[in-house]
C-alpha cells in the first residue's frame, strides 16, 4: 500500500513540476525560455510557441501588437485591463485563433480593429474545436464579435465587452451532450446603441446571471435553438428585446430580472419565447416595454407570476393567462432609469417602501432569508442591502389655466410612490425664493391646485411632494405668473412659463 502512494505522489509531482511559469515583459531581456520577469520576452507569440501544455504565462504592462495561434492547454494572466493590452492593429480579422482543448485568459484588455471592411468579421477569440474556455477579468473593446466558440464550452466571469453591429459572445451546438454549455457571470455588455446582439446562443445550456446589458437596438439574449436556459439577475437596459428564443427543448427559467425601456420596434418584447415545453417568469421586473411577455406557438406549460409589470405599452400577450400576484406599481428603485432627476444614471436597489420588497414567489428565498424581493437584487443570487427611506420624486411637467381673472388652475404629473403623502405648493415673488413655511400657500393630496388670487405682480410658483414619512423632495420646475399688459375693462393679460 505504501508502494502506491509513493508512486501516486511521484506521478503528480512530476506533473506539477513539468508546468513552467513564463513571462511577456516589454523590459525583458528577451533570453529563452522567458522564465521570470528579467528575462521576459517582449512580445506575447514567441512565449506562446516556447510554451508547453499546462504552462502559466503572465503578460506585463505595455500595449502588445500580435495575433495569437494557440494549440497547447494555457493560462494567460494579465496585471489588469488598464495594464496588459493586446491590440490586433488590424492584422487579420481573427485575433486569436484557439485549437487547443483549453485556454484561461485573466486580466487583460483585447482591442478590435478599426479597419470597416475587416470590422465587419473581426473576433477577438475564435474557436471551432471542443475547447474549454475561461475568461475572467477582460475587456473586449472595439469589436464586432468578442467570443465566438463554436462547439466547446464557454465560461466568462467579470469581463467588460464593447462592440457595435454583431455579438458580443457566439456559442453552437455540438451534436456530443459534453459540451455547448455556456455560464456567463457577473459581466457588462455595452452594444453602443448598434445592431449587435448581446448573447447569440445555439447551446445545450445557458447560464446568464448578474450581468449588465445595454444599448442594443436589436436582442439582448438570442437563441434559436437550445435544451436549458437560465437568466437569472440580471439588467437589460435599453435593448429592443430583452430575450429571445425560438425553440427550446427544455425549460426557460427568467427570474429575478429588470426588464428596462425597450428601444427600437413597438412591438419588441422584454421576453419572446416560440416554442418551449416550459417558461418561469418570476419576480421580474419590466419597466417601459412596449411588451413584457410575448409567447407563441408550442409552450406546454408556463408560469407567469410575482413580477412587476410598470409604464409598459401592453402587460402581457393577449393569448397569455398571467398569475394574480403580479404587481401593477412603481417598483421606486433608488434612481429610476431615465428619471428627470438623473436621466444618465440608475440605481435598481429598491427603497424602503416598495411594494416590490418580500413580494416574490414565496419559494425563492432572499439572501437574509426572507421571502425573495421582485427585482435584480432578489433571490439567492441577489444582495443584501439597507433599503433606504428617499423623497419622493420631484413633481414635474407643470401648467397652468385661467378659470377667471383670480382665479387659476396648476397641474402637474402625478407621483406614483406607494408612500406618497401629497404636495406642498409655494408662492414668492422672485424666481430664486427658497420654498418655506412662510410661502408655503398650501398642501393637496391631488396633483392640481386652485390658486385663488388677485395678482398684480409677477408672481412664481414650486411645488414639491412629500410622503408618510415627513421626507420631502426639492423643488423642480419654476411656474413663472407673468403681468404682461395693463388691467383693460377690469382684466389683465398674464404670460405662464416654466423656467
Amino acid at each position: 500500500m505504501m508502494k502506491n502512494v509513493f508512486i501516486i505522489f511521484l506521478l503528480l509531482s512530476v506533473f506539477t513540476f513539468s508546468q513552467t511559469v513564463r513571462f511577456v515583459n516589454k523590459t525583458g531581456s528577451c533570453e529563452y525560455p522567458y522564465t521570470s520577469w528579467e528575462t521576459a520576452c517582449d512580445s506575447i507569440r514567441p512565449v506562446i510557441e516556447t510554451a508547453n501544455d499546462g504552462d502559466t504565462i503572465y503578460v506585463g504592462e505595455g500595449v502588445f501588437i500580435d495575433t495569437l495561434d494557440i494549440y497547447k492547454e494555457l493560462t494567460i494572466i494579465g496585471l489588469g485591463i488598464d495594464k496588459s493590452i493586446i491590440n490586433c492593429d488590424n492584422l487579420r480579422p481573427n485575433f486569436i485563433n484557439v485549437y487547443a482543448s483549453q485556454l484561461v485568459l485573466k486580466n487583460l484588455k483585447l482591442i478590435g480593429t478599426e479597419t470597416q471592411s475587416i470590422t465587419r468579421y473581426s473576433v477577438l477569440i475564435y474557436t471551432e474545436n471542443s475547447t474549454e474556455l475561461f475568461v475572467e477579468s477582460c475587456m473586449f473593446d472595439n469589436t464586432e464579435h468578442g467570443i465566438v466558440n463554436y462547439v466547446g464550452n464557454t465560461n466568462i466571469n467579470n469581463c467588460v465587452f464593447r462592440y457595435s453591429n454583431e455579438s458580443a459572445v457566439v456559442t453552437s451546438l455540438s451534436s456530443s451532450p459534453n459540451y455547448s454549455r455556456t455560464i456567463i457571470k457577473n459581466s457588462v455588455f455595452d452594444c453602443l446603441e448598434g445592431l449587435g446582439k448581446i448573447i447569440s446562443f445555439e447551446g445545450r445550456y445557458l447560464e446568464f446571471r448578474n450581468n449588465i446589458c445595454l444599448n442594443s437596438l436589436t436582442f439582448g439574449i438570442y437563441s434559436i435553438t437550445c435544451d436549458t436556459m437560465i437568466v437569472e439577475n440580471n439588467i437589460i437596459s435599453t435593448v429592443q428585446s430583452g430575450l429571445s428564443v425560438q425553440q427550446a427543448r427544455g425549460k426557460v427559467r427568467v427570474v429575478n430580472n429588470v426588464f428596462h425601456n425597450g428601444m427600437g420596434s413597438s412591438n419588441s418584447s422584454a421576453i419572446y419565447v416560440v416554442r418551449s415545453p416550459r417558461v418561469e417568469f418570476y419576480n421580474n421586473i419590466v419597466y417601459r416595454y412596449p411588451q413584457a411577455v410575448e409567447l407563441r406557438r408550442e409552450i406546454d406549460s408556463y408560469d407567469l407570476d410575482y413580477n412587476c409589470i410598470y409604464r409598459n405599452t401592453r402587460w402581457f400577450d393577449d393569448t397569455v393567462s398571467v398569475g394574480v400576484n403580479n404587481i401593477i406599481k412603481d417598483p421606486m428603485f433608488v434612481k429610476t432609469p431615465g428619471g428627470s432627476e438623473h436621466p444618465d444614471e440608475f440605481d435598481l436597489r429598491l427603497q424602503k417602501y416598495s411594494p416590490c420588497i418580500d413580494q416574490g414567489h414565496p419559494d425563492i428565498i432572499d439572501p437574509d432569508g426572507t421571502r425573495s424581493d421582485i427585482g435584480v437584487y432578489g433571490g439567492p443570487f441577489g444582495m443584501f442591502y439597507d433599503y433606504e427611506d428617499l423623497p419622493p420624486a420631484i413633481p414635474v411637467y407643470l401648467g397652468l389655466t385661467t378659470i377667471n381673472d383670480s382665479t387659476f388652475k396648476i397641474y402637474w404629473n402625478a407621483n406614483t410612490e406607494s408612500d406618497l403623502a401629497g404636495y406642498k405648493i409655494y408662492m414668492g415673488e422672485k424666481t430664486t425664493f427658497e420654498p418655506s413655511v412662510n410661502n408655503l400657500i398650501s398642501i393637496t393630496d391631488t396633483s392640481t391646485f386652485i390658486l385663488q388670487e388677485n395678482i398684480s405682480e409677477n408672481r412664481y410658483i414650486k411645488i414639491t411632494s412629500y410622503d408618510n414619512q415627513g421626507n420631502e423632495s426639492e423643488a423642480g420646475e419654476v411656474l413663472a405668473i407673468v403681468v404682461t399688459g395693463v388691467e383693460i375693462r377690469g382684466e389683465k393679460e398674464y404670460e405662464y412659463k416654466l423656467l
